[in-house]
Protein backbone atom coordinates (compact mmCIF):
# COMPACT_ATOMS: atom_id res chain seq x y z
CA UNK A 1 0.00 0.00 0.00
CA UNK A 2 2.54 2.00 0.86
CA UNK A 3 3.94 2.62 -2.85
CA UNK A 4 0.37 4.14 -4.26
CA UNK A 5 0.83 6.98 -2.08
CA UNK A 6 -0.02 10.42 -3.62
CA UNK A 7 1.57 13.70 -2.99
CA UNK A 8 -0.31 16.27 -4.50
CA UNK A 9 0.87 20.02 -4.90
CA UNK A 10 -1.60 21.72 -5.79
CA UNK A 11 -0.96 25.82 -5.86
CA UNK A 12 3.19 25.15 -6.20
CA UNK A 13 5.59 24.82 -8.63
CA UNK A 14 6.31 20.84 -7.87
CA UNK A 15 4.49 18.17 -10.00
CA UNK A 16 2.02 16.00 -9.10
CA UNK A 17 3.62 11.99 -8.02
CA UNK A 18 2.43 8.67 -8.55
CA UNK A 19 3.48 5.76 -6.66
CA UNK A 20 3.86 2.46 -8.76
CA UNK A 21 0.97 2.01 -10.23
CA UNK A 22 2.18 4.21 -13.18
CA UNK A 23 5.15 4.10 -12.93
CA UNK A 24 6.33 7.42 -13.96
CA UNK A 25 5.84 11.22 -13.06
CA UNK A 26 3.19 13.04 -13.78
CA UNK A 27 3.79 16.62 -13.80
CA UNK A 28 0.33 19.43 -13.55
CA UNK A 29 0.49 22.76 -14.71
CA UNK A 30 0.24 25.15 -12.05
CA UNK A 31 -0.51 28.38 -12.95
CA UNK A 32 2.24 30.51 -11.75
CA UNK A 33 0.46 34.05 -12.37
CA UNK A 34 -2.52 35.80 -10.44
CA UNK A 35 -5.92 35.51 -11.92
CA UNK A 36 -7.47 38.24 -13.31
CA UNK A 37 -11.22 37.59 -11.75
CA UNK A 38 -9.27 37.40 -8.50
CA UNK A 39 -8.01 41.05 -8.96
CA UNK A 40 -11.02 42.29 -9.58
CA UNK A 41 -12.95 40.97 -6.82
CA UNK A 42 -10.39 42.57 -4.66
CA UNK A 43 -10.49 45.75 -6.19
CA UNK A 44 -14.50 45.61 -6.34
CA UNK A 45 -14.52 44.96 -3.00
CA UNK A 46 -11.81 47.86 -1.86
CA UNK A 47 -14.34 50.39 -3.74
CA UNK A 48 -17.54 49.05 -1.57
CA UNK A 49 -14.90 49.47 1.42
CA UNK A 50 -13.68 53.03 0.75
CA UNK A 51 -17.18 54.23 -0.53
CA UNK A 52 -18.88 52.55 2.39
CA UNK A 53 -16.87 53.87 5.81
CA UNK A 54 -16.76 57.12 3.64
CA UNK A 55 -19.85 58.13 3.58
CA UNK A 56 -20.34 56.03 7.34
CA UNK A 57 -17.31 58.68 9.11
CA UNK A 58 -19.46 61.88 6.43
CA UNK A 59 -22.39 60.60 8.45
CA UNK A 60 -20.77 60.45 12.04
CA UNK A 61 -18.33 63.10 11.73
CA UNK A 62 -20.34 65.74 9.64
CA UNK A 63 -23.92 64.64 11.03
CA UNK A 64 -25.14 64.64 7.47
CA UNK A 65 -28.19 62.92 6.57
CA UNK A 66 -27.30 59.63 5.33
CA UNK A 67 -28.90 58.34 1.77
CA UNK A 68 -30.83 55.48 2.31
CA UNK A 69 -28.73 53.15 -0.12
CA UNK A 70 -25.61 53.69 2.63
CA UNK A 71 -26.75 50.70 4.91
CA UNK A 72 -27.08 48.79 2.30
CA UNK A 73 -24.44 48.89 0.59
CA UNK A 74 -21.95 48.78 4.03
CA UNK A 75 -24.03 45.44 4.97
CA UNK A 76 -23.20 44.22 1.44
CA UNK A 77 -19.89 44.94 1.98
CA UNK A 78 -19.63 43.62 5.63
CA UNK A 79 -21.22 40.52 4.19
CA UNK A 80 -18.72 40.80 1.20
CA UNK A 81 -15.79 40.58 3.07
CA UNK A 82 -16.70 38.24 5.21
CA UNK A 83 -17.47 35.69 2.44
CA UNK A 84 -14.48 36.40 0.72
CA UNK A 85 -12.79 34.92 4.16
CA UNK A 86 -14.02 31.98 4.39
CA UNK A 87 -13.58 31.28 0.80
CA UNK A 88 -10.18 32.37 1.30
CA UNK A 89 -9.47 29.64 3.92
CA UNK A 90 -11.63 26.96 2.80
CA UNK A 91 -11.85 26.69 -1.35
CA UNK A 92 -8.47 25.61 -2.75
CA UNK A 93 -8.46 27.82 -5.67
CA UNK A 94 -8.68 31.15 -3.76
CA UNK A 95 -6.77 30.14 -1.35
CA UNK A 96 -3.65 29.53 -4.25
CA UNK A 97 -4.17 32.42 -5.46
CA UNK A 98 -3.91 34.65 -2.71
CA UNK A 99 -0.56 32.47 -1.72
CA UNK A 100 0.66 33.09 -5.02
CA UNK A 101 0.39 36.82 -4.36
CA UNK A 102 1.74 36.74 -1.64
CA UNK A 103 4.92 34.46 -2.97
CA UNK A 104 5.39 37.36 -5.86
CA UNK A 105 5.12 40.19 -3.08
CA UNK A 106 7.78 38.95 -0.82
CA UNK A 107 9.91 37.81 -3.82
CA UNK A 108 10.06 41.01 -5.88
CA UNK A 109 13.44 42.74 -6.81
CA UNK A 110 14.23 45.72 -4.45
CA UNK A 111 13.11 48.38 -7.37
CA UNK A 112 9.74 47.00 -7.71
CA UNK A 113 9.27 46.71 -4.03
CA UNK A 114 9.96 50.42 -3.67
CA UNK A 115 6.91 51.05 -5.99
CA UNK A 116 4.27 48.73 -4.20
CA UNK A 117 5.66 50.63 -1.25
CA UNK A 118 4.99 54.42 -3.58
CA UNK A 119 1.83 52.64 -4.14
CA UNK A 120 0.63 52.09 -0.32
CA UNK A 121 1.91 55.41 0.61
CA UNK A 122 -0.15 57.24 -2.17
CA UNK A 123 -3.15 54.89 -1.34
CA UNK A 124 -3.05 55.60 2.51
CA UNK A 125 -2.50 59.56 1.86
CA UNK A 126 -5.37 59.49 -0.81
CA UNK A 127 -7.40 58.00 1.60
CA UNK A 128 -6.53 60.13 4.70
CA UNK A 129 -6.76 63.47 2.59
CA UNK A 130 -8.89 62.95 -0.11
CA UNK A 131 -12.09 62.68 2.13
CA UNK A 132 -10.96 66.39 3.75
CA UNK A 133 -10.69 67.77 0.32
CA UNK A 134 -13.79 66.71 -0.79
CA UNK A 135 -15.36 68.14 2.32
CA UNK A 136 -13.51 71.31 1.82
CA UNK A 137 -14.13 71.61 -1.81
CA UNK A 138 -18.25 71.12 -1.60
CA UNK A 139 -19.39 72.32 1.95
CA UNK A 140 -22.34 71.74 3.47
CA UNK A 141 -25.20 74.29 2.99
CA UNK A 142 -27.05 75.40 5.60
CA UNK A 143 -29.71 72.56 6.21
CA UNK A 144 -26.68 69.89 6.10
CA UNK A 145 -27.77 68.99 2.86
CA UNK A 146 -25.38 67.39 0.32
CA UNK A 147 -24.48 69.83 -3.01
CA UNK A 148 -25.02 68.62 -6.59
CA UNK A 149 -21.39 66.82 -7.11
CA UNK A 150 -20.90 65.40 -4.08
CA UNK A 151 -21.82 61.90 -4.56
CA UNK A 152 -19.99 62.22 -8.22
CA UNK A 153 -16.99 63.53 -6.22
CA UNK A 154 -17.54 60.59 -3.57
CA UNK A 155 -18.13 58.33 -6.28
CA UNK A 156 -14.52 59.68 -8.55
CA UNK A 157 -12.77 59.19 -5.04
CA UNK A 158 -13.35 55.52 -4.60
CA UNK A 159 -12.43 55.06 -8.14
CA UNK A 160 -8.88 56.55 -7.64
CA UNK A 161 -8.68 54.30 -4.95
CA UNK A 162 -9.54 51.21 -6.79
CA UNK A 163 -7.22 52.57 -9.56
CA UNK A 164 -4.53 52.86 -6.91
CA UNK A 165 -4.90 49.49 -5.32
CA UNK A 166 -5.33 47.85 -8.96
CA UNK A 167 -1.98 49.29 -10.17
CA UNK A 168 -0.33 48.44 -6.96
CA UNK A 169 -1.56 44.74 -7.51
CA UNK A 170 -0.71 45.11 -10.75
CA UNK A 171 2.75 45.39 -9.95
CA UNK A 172 3.19 42.73 -7.83
CA UNK A 173 1.26 40.64 -10.64
CA UNK A 174 4.56 41.65 -12.74
CA UNK A 175 2.18 43.62 -15.36
CA UNK A 176 2.99 47.49 -15.98
CA UNK A 177 -0.05 49.69 -16.83
CA UNK A 178 -1.20 49.84 -20.53
CA UNK A 179 0.91 46.64 -21.24
CA UNK A 180 -2.35 45.04 -23.04
CA UNK A 181 -5.49 43.37 -21.92
CA UNK A 182 -5.41 40.61 -19.64
CA UNK A 183 -5.11 36.64 -21.09
CA UNK A 184 -8.25 34.98 -21.52
CA UNK A 185 -9.21 32.74 -18.61
CA UNK A 186 -10.32 29.64 -19.29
Amino acid sequence: MRDRRVISASGTDTPKYVGKKFGRLIARKVPKTVSPRFVRILTVCEVMVVMSVFYLVDWYHNRRPMPSWVLTLAGGTLIAIIAIAIALLTLPGLRNQSAILRSRARALPPGRKSVVRVYGILIGTWGFFGPYLIWYLLPESADHSRPLGYDLAILAFAASQGDLFLASINSIRGREPGEGSSPPEL
